[in-house]
């Protein structure tokens, strides 16, 4: 009923990312055991997205009125967005280690290491997108319609390259 774990992704915190797509994924699901995957079918369902313990998020974004047009509600805006979501490991009960992931051909691999360490590599690597769109602001809600696309995204991210359109109170 209460997710306990972070999520991050989506068109009102860091846009052309799928909703909740960021981070580590499951290993997920065999569709047809003991058959092969080949590249023309696809027998995996790719593995969901588990969320992490820890994040951030930071965007800028200039905002200006449509030419001709400064006292409508609709803006333009230019923006670009960047995040980075972790999972803590409690399994060790005296260090605070960090569970960084990256793909390869066979999967997902994970790897400890203590919270000091990860800290400087969890803060370098995070996901980026840029990207223009239109806001309509009527207090408190916002409506966005996004054109934008990422600059560095991992392999089990999902990104969205095109357009976006996000409803929310809550915008980066």
């Amino acid at each position: 009923m209460f997710n306990d774990r972070f999520k991050l992704g989506g068109p009102m915190n860091v846009r052309s990312f799928k909703f909740h797509s960021l981070g580590p994924r499951d290993e997920g699901e065999n569709l047809f055991p003991g058959q092969r995957q080949t590249t023309i079918l696809k027998l995996r369902r790719e593995g969901d997205a588990v969320g992490g313990d820890a994040y951030w998020a930071a965007g800028i974004s200039l905002i200006g009125d449509l030419p001709q047009k400064p006292h409508w509600p609709l803006k333009l805006h230019t923006y670009i967005n960047a995040g980075k979501l972790a999972a803590l490991d409690r399994s060790k009960s005296f260090m605070l280690l960090v569970m960084t992931y990256r793909a390869n051909e066979s999967g997902l691999l994970y790897s400890a290491r203590p919270l000091s360490e990860s800290l400087g590599s969890a803060a370098s690597n995070p996901s980026v997108s840029v990207g223009i769109g239109l806001i309509y602001r009527f207090e408190p809600l916002r409506l966005e319609l996004n054109f934008g696309m990422p600059l560095f995204a991992y392999k089990t991210d999902g990104y969205q390259r095109g357009i976006q359109i996000g409803f929310g109170v809550e915008c980066l």
